[in-house]
C-alpha cells in the first residue's frame, strides 16, 4: 500500500491535473473520476458528494477542525 492510500480522501486540483499530466494522463483521472460516479449511482448513492476543504497550513485551520470535530460530536 502506498502512502497515499492511508489517507482517507484524495484532493487535487484540476488545473494542477492540466498543468503536470499528460493528455493522456488527465484522461485516465477523469476516466476514473467517471468509474467512480457511475459506481455511486450504481450503489444508489450520491454520484457527486461535495466536501469543504481547508489546507491545514492556513492560519485558521484549528478552527475549521474544531467546528467540524464538534458538529460530528453534537451528531452521534
Amino acid at each position: 500500500m502506498s502512502e497515499y492510500q492511508s489517507d482517507k480522501f484524495l484532493v487535487l486540483k484540476w488545473s494542477d491535473l492540466h498543468e503536470h499530466l499528460t493528455d493522456q494522463q488527465f484522461q485516465g483521472v477523469t476516466n476514473a473520476a467517471l468509474a467512480v460516479e457511475q459506481g455511486r449511482t450504481a450503489a444508489l448513492r450520491n454520484p457527486r458528494p461535495a466536501y469543504f476543504v481547508c489546507n491545514q497550513d492556513e492560519p485558521y485551520a484549528d478552527r475549521v477542525l474544531e467546528v467540524i470535530l464538534q458538529g460530528e460530536k453534537d451528531n452521534e
